[in-house]
């Protein structure tokens, strides 16, 4: 499923988790405007889901920093491959990822681009288990 330039922000929540939770890909990019509960739902439907591996969320189309940490931490260490670029993320978000890498992950790929800063030496642990590159997002 590939989503770019289209404003969801009126979708009816659960629709658009269980959308989700039949793919195995998700690519959602540019000027979606997902809504806070829409955010949180998709992140609960690919933590409960096992079909799902590959994600990528990109190019400010959402906010991802009003999803909790441990819920973002726990959907993305579910999957294979994840790119998140330009989503607003937060530090505790960051590095509630990179823990969950270091305890029990599926993640064999993320890339980041974000501002939000990392303790190196959670983030050395980390990519000892996973292929990690974590960029600054630059204006």
């Amino acid at each position: 499923l590939k989503i770019r330039n289209n404003n969801l922000s009126a979708l009816k929540t659960g629709m658009l988790a269980r959308a989700v939770h039949c793919l195995e890909y998700a690519e959602i990019l540019s000027s979606t405007r997902l809504t806070a509960e829409q955010l949180s739902e998709i992140f609960t439907a690919i933590y409960e889901c096992t079909k799902i591996r590959k994600m990528q969320i990109a190019n400010g189309c959402c906010n991802l920093n009003l999803v909790s940490p441990d819920l973002l931490a726990k959907a993305v260490n579910k999957l294979d491959d994840v790119e998140l670029v330009e989503v607003s993320l937060r530090s505790q978000q960051v590095t509630a990822i990179l823990t969950g890498i270091l305890t029990q992950s599926n993640l064999k790929r993320l890339i980041i681009i974000s501002l939000a800063e990392v303790a190196e030496d959670i983030l050395r642990k980390a990519q000892t288990k996973c292929n990690i590159g974590i960029y600054e997002w630059e204006w």
